[in-house]
């Protein structure tokens, strides 16, 4: 089913906007967006112009969307430019409604791309078996519900403002039905892959009737006055037969699975089966007397057909079904007692999304009155004024603030004695990445992945290399017995070489997956040990051995103190630091755009503000940092010698242990999975070469033998069982 599209006449921003830049923000603004208005001009042209509503149309409509988007901001609020569009119904295809808003110009749009959509997916559904133009249908259907439910959407509210009621084409009514019939489709393509692929019968039969369902639903759409007298009778004709005949569909393959009395089928109820039966021919009669006429005929023949096919083989079912079901039972049951089948109707359309096209610079974003422009650098001058005076004594403090703290080694020194794990924050930068890394990717997982994969190519290699070898065995028998048979009238020389040699290369490629195997044990055992992996090297013994420290209770609560005193600096520091990020935001230019076009006025207290709370915070840390050294230094010197710098020093030896051992299997584990999957590659070209010659051994000594016993008038030998292909006789080289 084909969907009309919309057509427009020309539009040159050029003509339609300078008169509103010039007269709102001058002529040396109007110089400067020329190429912006130039720009939007050809973007718009591009997509008129591309011809057939295909994949690029959409994709050269979606970038003259997002450029009409940022237009659509900057003119808002001084007159807008008039747009010109056709009604895509075909009564009304001459008649062209013209409308002064953005809007207007955005619905069009993006009712075209939801045509162009339907073209895409109502040309790749005509086929039956290519299962991936059937799925190609089924993405583009989806597609287009999807930018007809955004048309929709987007014109919901203060629809006859943005369009004017006169516009049927984008009505609340024709919209829904468009949704409805694209989604219909949608799931029909759906039920066709479910039947391509042979998927479960009550898959098929679920998927059916959503989609005969959803035409019933579409099907009502179109009995609405409003479309009654707008949608072609053989656009109506085609969505109410589709709806018979999905539903007829899932009805018959329903009846086939009740009537189905195999030991395993919960279903089974030859009653239902008939009724369902009876239902069908009903069904499709009906369909068929209603629409079966000459118009009709002349759009919907090939449709037409499939209904009268399927009503044939209803028919038959159903007297197949009358005769056994009288056999079985005296008295029916009757059909409305028979339950329904369960529909799906939960087909949901997502949000569709325009601007995927949209250029890396935005046109029009600088139109902006020059003296507004003057104000907002002053005020963004004299912001970064203050913020890079903010952010040298910051960073002058943060300078001051570790050299004081590392000298103490602070925090490392007051680490809780009964703590069981190590902080990662604490260990040298270089092993923080390193195990944050580990962390992420999820530790040793992928590894074993990965090795699984090698044992899995090698497995492979070496079943290739079996099947060869047997191949090569079973020719071998027959040669045997040729020979012992016609004696010295069998030449086996050209066969004996043939078969040494290939018996040499399987040799070899056993011998290499034998050698490269002996190593898999190691890794395997390596990758089963907690030795490389960190995350256990970080908490294994800790807790043991700082308990060899032997601090004692008040050391153990200065400890926490301190502590806590180091965690409310951090906690301060971290709200420092945050202040010039606010001030970079108090100052950018297209946030300060934007507030003086919401009527707000540009004022720089709350940067002074900022500041002064910054420098505030400053002092207090400045206070607090040095009470916790001052603290910390006494602590210290009365720690024992065997504390927790020696126990972070052995988590550090044993992480970096591990992490050595890491890298060691990943390099390992990857070379092996390259390794086998050469040898794969060598035994895959050796099994063809292995059933080329075998094949061609076994079609020569028939022919041989019986030749043979022609001339002695007897009988043929015994035949050997090859794969029969030709040999490839090009060599086969290591």
């Amino acid at each position: 089913m084909d969907l009309r599209n919309k057509t427009t006449k020309p539009v040159t921003f050029q003509n339609l906007l300078s008169g509103n830049i010039k007269d709102d923000y001058g002529k040396k603004m109007l110089a400067q967006q020329a190429e912006s208005l130039q720009q939007l001009t050809e973007a718009r042209q591009a997509f008129v112009s591309s011809g057939n509503l295909d994949e690029r149309y959409i994709s050269l409509a979606l970038n003259y969307l997002s450029l009409l988007d940022v237009a659509r901001e900057s003119f808002e609020q001084t007159g807008q430019p008039g747009f010109t569009w056709s009604s895509s119904f075909e009564a009304e295809a001459k008649t062209f409604v013209a409308r002064d808003t953005f809007e207007f110009e955005r619905g069009c749009i993006l009712f075209n791309i939801g045509v162009a959509h339907h073209r895409i997916a109502s040309v790749a559904s005509r086929s039956e078996t290519d299962e991936k133009q059937i799925q190609t249908a089924g993405k583009h259907f989806k597609l287009a519900a999807d930018a007809f439910k955004t048309t929709n959407d987007f014109l919901r509210v203060d629809r006859d403002v943005k369009i004017g009621a006169a516009v049927a084409d984008l009505s609340d009514e024709y919209l829904t039905y468009l949704i409805h019939l694209a989604s219909a489709e949608a799931l029909e393509c759906r039920y066709r892959l479910t039947q391509l692929k042979k998927m479960a019968p009550k898959t098929q039969i679920i998927l059916c009737a959503t989609a005969g369902h959803q035409y019933q639903v579409t099907s009502l759409d179109v009995a609405k006055p409003f479309l009654a007298a707008r949608i072609p009778a053989h656009d109506a004709a085609f969505v109410a037969m589709k709806h018979a005949y999905c539903i007829s569909k899932a009805q018959h393959m329903q009846a086939d699975l009740e009537a189905d009395a195999s030991p395993d089928n919960k279903e089974f109820n030859f009653t239902w089966s008939a009724g369902r039966r009876e239902y069908v021919v009903e069904l499709l009669k009906n369909t068929l007397a209603q629409y079966n006429n000459r118009k009709i005929k002349a759009k919907r023949a090939a449709l037409l057909t499939s209904l009268e096919f399927a009503l044939q083989q209803a028919q038959t079912a159903q007297q197949e079904a009358a005769r056994m079901l009288a056999a079985q039972l005296e008295t029916a049951t009757p059909f409305s007692s028979i339950p329904a089948l369960p529909l799906y109707d939960k087909f949901v359309v997502e949000q569709y999304q325009v601007g995927q096209c949209a250029p890396e610079a935005a046109p029009f974003r600088g139109l902006v009155p020059s003296a507004v422009l003057k104000k907002i650098d002053t005020h963004r001058r004299a912001i970064d004024g203050i913020g890079s005076k903010l952010t040298s004594a910051i960073n002058a403090f943060d300078k001051d603030m570790n050299k004081r703290m590392e000298s103490e080694s602070i925090p490392s020194v007051f680490t809780p004695a009964t703590q069981g794990t190590v902080d990662v924050g604490k260990l040298p930068s270089s092993l923080q990445s390193r195990i944050k890394a580990f962390e992420s990717s999820n530790g040793l997982a992928p590894l074993k992945d990965r090795f699984e994969q090698a044992m899995e190519i090698r497995k492979d290699a070496d079943g290739l290399v079996n099947a060869a070898n047997g191949a090569l065995d079973q020719a071998e028998q027959l040669d045997t017995q040729y020979r012992q048979r016609y004696g010295q009238q069998w030449n086996s020389a050209r066969f004996i070489a043939e078969f040494h040699r290939f018996k040499g290369l399987i040799s070899s490629i056993q011998v290499t997956l034998t050698e490269a195997g002996k190593s898999d044990g190691q890794v395997q055992t390596r990758l089963e040990s907690p030795e490389a992996d960190v995350s256990q090297a970080m908490a294994a013994g800790v807790g043991e051995t700082m308990q060899e420290s032997n601090w004692n209770p008040e050391q153990r609560s200065t400890a926490a103190g301190l502590s806590e005193t180091y965690d409310s600096i951090m906690v301060k520091f971290e709200e420092l630091k945050a202040i010039p990020d606010k001030l970079r935001e108090m100052g950018d230019v297209q946030t300060n755009i934007d507030l003086l076009r919401s009527g707000g006025e540009l004022n720089a207290q709350p940067a002074h503000d900022l500041d002064a709370r910054a420098r505030a915070l400053i002092e207090d840390l400045k206070v607090c940092v040095g009470g916790l050294v001052d603290s910390t230094r006494p602590f210290a010197a009365g720690l024992p010698k065997d504390c927790s710098g020696d126990v972070m020093k052995q988590v550090i030896d044993r992480v970096k242990h591990s992490l050595t051992l890491y890298d060691e299997l990943r390099a390992n584990i990857e070379a092996a999975r390259q390794y086998y999957i050469q040898r794969q590659q060598d035994a895959k070209r050796l099994q063809f070469e292995v059933q080329s010659f075998t094949a061609m051994f076994q079609n020569d000594a028939n022919n041989t033998a019986h030749s043979l016993d022609a001339r002695a008038g007897g009988q043929g030998g015994p035949q050997f069982q090859g794969p029969a292909m030709g040999y490839n006789q090009g060599g086969f080289s290591w």
